[in-house]
């Protein structure tokens, strides 16, 4: 059976012994500055998340099957999902009992800023920090997010709208259902960031590499 892309969480990112994860959300923009010094800062494009990834050291036994789905990776057109792993559910409910809610997009306000959520448990508390996902556009693709500030659902489960980073993008839709357990976006491995590791007796160390999120369908 040939692999299909992009490579699901359980598949290949859920089960990684990792050993350092660094996840960020790096400006896209360049600054330039006036004859009378003021400093303007503009955007280049979509801000688009990256990882630095080190897996902890490997037995020998399970070396050779997380290489070549490492190998496979590097193909062009592979991708795969990734998620925080710190933080994969909201801070406030680290079990993820929510996992079965109907979560949705209940609002999107004009400014591509905020939005907000429904089908949440009463009261149900969100916090700064907190990631969420969900589809958009068509075909579909995986938008990625981080919440501002703290926000909790009313009594009929909606939560106000709240800040969240990056921005929307075109395609957002009231109605679509928002993933807070296991959020994910979908990646690529940055061409030549691969370590494939060494051997040290009989475990494999060193293995690293580096992801940047793609928008591609």
């Amino acid at each position: 059976m040939v692999q299909s892309f992009p490579m699901p969480l359980a598949e290949f990112w859920s089960p990684l012994r990792i050993a350092s994860l660094s996840l960020k959300l790096p400006a896209a923009a360049e600054i330039s500055r006036t004859a009378g010094g003021e400093i303007i800062v503009a955007e280049l494009g979509a801000r688009l998340w990256t990882a630095r990834v080190t897996l902890a050291p490997i037995g020998i036994e399970n070396a050779a099957a997380l290489q070549v789905k490492l190998r496979l990776l590097q193909r062009a057109g592979a991708s795969l999902f990734v998620s925080p792993r710190i933080g994969d559910c909201p801070a406030r409910d680290p079990n993820g009992v929510i996992a079965a809610s109907n979560v949705t997009i209940a609002d999107l306000p004009a400014g591509n800023q905020t939005m907000s959520l429904a089908g949440l448990p009463a009261g149900y508390a969100l916090s700064a920090g907190d990631y969420l996902s969900f589809n958009y556009g068509n075909p579909p693709l995986r938008a990625f997010h981080q919440l501002v500030g703290d926000a909790r659902a009313d009594a009929a489960g909606i939560v106000p709208a709240f800040e969240i980073v990056p921005q929307l993008r075109p395609g957002a839709t009231i109605g679509a259902p928002v993933t807070l357990v296991k959020p994910a976006f979908q990646a690529l491995f940055v061409p030549g960031s691969l370590n494939e590791g060494v051997m040290q007796g009989t475990r494999l160390s060193g293995i690293s590499f580096d992801l940047i999120q793609t928008l591609k369908a």
